[in-house]
């Protein structure tokens, strides 16, 4: 885990496409439920810079 909490951009590489799948299956249920879980709403989003 980085200073902030993030994972290590490393285990986000090696873990892309899983990530992905996971990320994009949520999604899909939040649109055909019409709604967005409190938790998401709540969420902080940061951005990960490539080097």
């Amino acid at each position: 885990m980085g200073k902030d909490g993030t994972p290590h951009p490393e285990v986000i590489k090696c873990a892309k496409q899983t990530l992905l799948t996971s990320l994009h299956e949520l999604l899909c249920l939040c649109w055909e439920e019409g709604e967005v879980p409190q938790d998401m709403r709540d969420a902080n989003i940061i951005t990960l810079y490539k080097n």
